[in-house]
């Protein structure tokens, strides 16, 4: 919490000083005021993270509801807890609906008021982080490709969303399962709430569980932060078997069924994996019982070799993020590059593609020049480059006449082209470059059948 400073608000000197001792021992810089004047002054002039107020402030312009309806117009973001050692019920009712974040009374334990003000800046923190990412989201987010593999997934996407199912999304690592997560949280009910992503695979074995469940009773953690929201736990099958446990206690009290007490926790788990879960489940290494309870809907992710066709698509897409968010220069692209990509293997799958299209910019930039070209393709895409397959001419071929070789060469290539658009006469049109009328009378004079494209093997022609 080193940072946040607090404005402690009240009347009797002894109060102030007593609670900024209290937080500056917890880690908080701390601001004083004794009146509506000065609280205000110093909300004015300073960084504050949240506000203590006391109600009734004598000799002040503004009692503490008042203050705090000046705050909530002026500074929605800034949470304000209210203490009072006489209040009512009713004040209590009234300071909630202005819109204060908790109501505690004098004299208060030190530890409740720590993890108070712990509780309201994390809360703050994450609704402003929850705010950029919606605005990120609304303009960023988005599932790129026309690929019939994207189609669905977005299709099956709308329709899990508005349900409350613990979901489990399946990917290989680079394919965009974190951003198959986003897209279900922001179209849910839930998106208002907040969404919060467990990344145990670059956390050790106790920091997982610590960031989960808070490192004791007087701390809390992503479970209790995702309240009313969704958790995101990114690679579960690297959850040490201990956590396992405990998040599958923490699904069993949510259970409408279950006799033990829930807290009112109504979490929402994503979980995303590379792995075979059903393979660790036998060597041990993962509850079978957590498997079938996060996976009550199962979400195929796509890799990037089963949409190669959204290559053109993600190619464009990621040149404009470029430009923009780092400001490289606009640029076009070469077809033969885009040929190229559509033939690799993308062991990284779209993150490879990706980054391949940021150090592509780079290097345009750097060089002065205003198309990439296939000679600023790293090695590594050419050394895996499935393409070569299609260009392996056997000795039979090259003892052939030129119109016969011609025309092992066009049915071989044309079929790979149909083969890789999924059939789209549009798209392969536009890729080889020919007219649609003119593929179409090509394709059929070389007997090549929409519905059923396959590469041929080289053979003479009578």
């Amino acid at each position: 919490m080193r940072g946040n400073t607090v404005l402690v608000v009240d009347d009797e000197k002894d109060i102030t000083d007593l609670v900024s001792d209290i937080l500056i021992d917890e880690g908080f810089h701390c601001i004083t005021a004794q009146n509506s004047d000065d609280a205000l002054k110093a909300i004015e002039k300073n960084t504050i993270t949240i506000v203590l107020l006391d109600i009734w402030l004598q000799g002040s312009n503004l009692d503490g509801l008042g203050i705090l309806e000046v705050i909530k117009k002026k500074y929605p973001y800034i949470p304000v807890i209210m203490i009072s050692g006489h209040g009512t019920i009713e004040t209590a009712v009234n300071s909630i609906k202005i819109g204060a974040y908790d109501y505690i009374e004098k004299p208060f334990n030190s530890d409740k008021l720590s993890i108070t003000i712990k509780r309201a800046c994390e809360s703050i923190k994450l609704k402003r982080e929850n705010t950029e990412l919606k605005k990120k989201i609304a303009k960023k987010v988005e599932l790129t490709g026309q690929s019939k593999a994207i189609e669905h997934l977005r299709s099956l996407i709308d329709k899990i969303a508005p349900t409350s199912s613990k979901i489990m999304i399946q990917g290989e690592a680079g394919s965009g399962r974190e951003l198959v997560a986003k897209l279900i949280h922001r179209k849910s009910p839930r998106r208002h709430n907040t969404f919060v992503k467990l990344n145990t695979s670059i956390l050790s074995s106790s920091k997982v569980s610590a960031e989960l469940f808070g490192v004791d009773k007087n701390d809390f953690g992503l479970i209790e932060l995702a309240n009313k929201g969704t958790l995101f736990i990114n690679e579960v099958g690297d959850l040490p078997l201990y956590v396992q446990h405990k998040i599958l206690t923490v699904i069993k009290e949510q259970d409408p069924d279950s006799n033990v007490d829930a807290n009112n926790r109504d979490i929402r788990i994503i979980a995303s994996t590379s792995k075979d879960l059903k393979k660790e489940i036998k060597e041990g290494n993962f509850l079978q019982d957590l498997y079938y309870r996060l996976n009550a809907i199962s979400v195929k992710v796509p890799s990037l070799n089963e949409r190669l066709e959204d290559i053109v698509d993600l190619c464009y897409h990621f040149m404009k993020h470029f430009e923009k968010s780092a400001n490289l220069p606009s640029k076009k692209i070469d077809s033969k590059v885009i040929e190229i990509l559509m033939q690799y293997d993308w062991p990284g799958n779209v993150r490879q593609l990706k980054n391949l299209i940021e150090w592509l910019l780079i290097n345009a930039k750097v060089f002065s020049t205003s198309i990439i070209t296939t000679d600023m393709l790293p090695q590594h895409i050419f050394e895996k480059n499935k393409s070569s397959s299609l260009f392996d001419f056997d000795t039979e071929i090259m003892s052939m006449p030129l119109r016969q070789a011609r025309e092992i060469f066009e049915r071989k290539y044309l079929s790979a082209q149909m083969a890789k658009f999924n059939n789209n006469i549009s798209k392969t049109s536009l890729f080889v470059g020919m007219e649609r009328s003119a593929l179409h009378r090509k394709l059929k004079l070389l007997n090549i059948h929409h519905n059923d494209v396959k590469v041929k093997s080289v053979e003479k022609v009578s």
